[in-house]
């Protein structure tokens, strides 16, 4: 009889509530796509180009400070800088409610970029430090579903909310980043050493690109 090989578990609980916290995380960030360019013309802003130009500057927004957090999460704890991200996300939401022009739309999304640069960028790491090497390729391509339940969640769900009115959409992404926030404050791990060298390059911000070994 053949000796079945042992497989290091994947599923553990703080791989759980990542996956969930992610997920909740996501959805915050991405329910607010379709729905900034609505609200931004029942301001008055009637240039057909202002979704593109909120996505822009979200997308800037994220990139430049990817380096920088990235930077924080492997010299310090990865956790805190997750956190600190989901808190901006939804701390933010409720002040579009209270600008009345573009340009505070702007100013609001780029901190949401901000933020969710954060929490995308230490989330993978700590994505590689929950999951067993043995099983790499798996944990990380579960740890990735994450963003596309958000993709397929978060914009049918900001319009629904934005249907019964912008303080439906504005609560409800703050509602939704709590609860990625009680989730991710409940994960409770060990960082490994070794995590950086095994983090797909898909997923590594830019710094940790120079620490591939030769």
């Amino acid at each position: 009889m053949k000796r079945k090989s042992y497989r290091e578990p994947l599923w553990t609980r703080n791989f759980v509530l990542l996956l969930i916290t992610a997920i909740f995380m996501y959805i915050t960030t991405f329910m607010f796509i379709p729905t900034l360019p609505l609200f931004a013309r029942n301001l008055g802003v009637t240039d057909p180009s202002v979704g593109g130009i909120i996505i822009l500057v979200y997308t800037i927004s994220c990139l430049a400070s990817r380096a920088i957090w990235g930077d924080t999460a492997d010299h310090r704890e990865r956790k805190p800088v997750y956190l600190v991200g989901v808190i901006i996300m939804a701390t933010a939401a409720p002040f579009f409610g209270l600008v009345s022009s573009l340009g505070g739309i702007l100013i609001i999304r780029a901190l949401q970029g901000i933020g969710f640069s954060a929490s995308s960028t230490s989330g993978g790491a700590i994505a590689a430090d929950l999951v067993p090497a043995s099983r790499l390729t798996e944990g990380i391509g579960y740890y990735t579903l994450a963003n596309t339940i958000g993709m397929a969640l978060g914009p049918g769900l900001g319009l629904n909310m934005f249907q019964r009115g912008s303080w439906w959409l504005f609560g409800a992404g703050t509602l939704i980043g709590i609860i990625s926030l009680v989730t991710g404050l409940s994960l409770n791990y060990e960082r490994k050493q070794s995590s950086v060298k095994k983090v797909p390059l898909f997923l590594r911000p830019p710094h940790m690109l120079k620490q591939i070994p030769n």
